[in-house]
């Protein structure tokens, strides 16, 4: 979606807009963990191109997770050349992956309650009649619309169940048509 806001006219170019979407994407707050993704890889938000400036208290933190581990059970000096006020931001930064982690499992329970509200379960038995979702492709050569075609064919017949949830589908009952998901099958109603 994001791609499509910059390349409106000419699909050709939208290489030339990477560090852009890039930059948008790191800076925009995710539902999932309501934080960006720049907060949660470096500890801090992005700055604006214009005042982009590198920092000696990241490449402090980056030192001691390289050499000292990421465990924050240290003593109030901490190792010898990093003071306290970086102990004190790794400590923010812990907190900050905790929450991060608590609102991930908010909101994975709360997509799961979603989908699960449509969510059918369905079985069907050798015989049983089927409608299967078709997936058509436009053509212009044909002067063929998809959004125009039937969204489901059949009836099909169902000659052996594959697995949980993969059937065989026949349409004269004798050879084996195609193998069908259960997502892509419906009861066959008259």
């Amino acid at each position: 979606m994001m791609i499509s806001m910059y390349i409106r006219d000419d699909q050709r170019m939208w290489d030339q807009y990477l560090m852009e979407l890039q930059y948008a994407y790191n800076t925009a707050t995710h539902d999932s963990t309501g934080y960006t993704p720049a907060m949660l890889n470096l500890g801090h938000s992005l700055r604006t191109p214009s005042t982009m400036e590198y920092s000696s208290m990241i490449w402090k933190i980056l030192f001691f997770f390289k050499y000292y581990g990421t465990s924050l059970e240290l003593s109030r000096e901490g190792p010898q050349g990093l003071d306290v006020s970086i102990l004190e931001q790794m400590k923010e930064f812990k907190a900050l992956i905790e929450q991060c982690n608590k609102n991930l499992q908010r909101a994975s329970e709360s997509q799961a309650r979603y989908f699960n509200l449509r969510r059918r379960e369905v079985n069907f038995r050798v015989g049983d009649e089927v409608w299967y979702r078709q997936h058509p492709l436009s053509s212009d050569v044909e002067s063929f619309a998809a959004k125009f075609a039937a969204k489901y064919d059949g009836p099909y017949l169902v000659t052996a169940r594959i697995g949980p949830n993969l059937y065989s589908l026949s349409r004269d009952g004798r050879t084996t048509t195609s193998k069908a998901h259960v997502k892509d099958l419906k009861k066959y109603v008259v």
